[in-house]
């Protein structure tokens, strides 16, 4: 990827939004802010579902 010049138009590269299916709840020990565990299909090859902790402000629900 070429750097940036002065005046040129560009766009932040972000990862794809996780879309999938909340599996698990807990508090932040830390803060005391709820979080969610959020479960998508395999993504790596490995085999093995994906999941990740959010907090539940990151998230909204989505009606399909």
């Amino acid at each position: 990827m070429a750097m940036p010049k002065k005046g040129d138009t560009v766009r932040q590269i972000l990862p794809p939004p996780v879309v999938g299916t909340v599996v698990e709840y807990t508090i932040c020990q830390e803060t005391g802010t709820p979080q969610v565990r959020v479960e998508w299909p395999d993504a790596d090859g490995d085999g093995h579902a994906e999941s990740k902790w959010f907090m539940a402000s990151e998230v909204e629900v989505v009606n399909e």
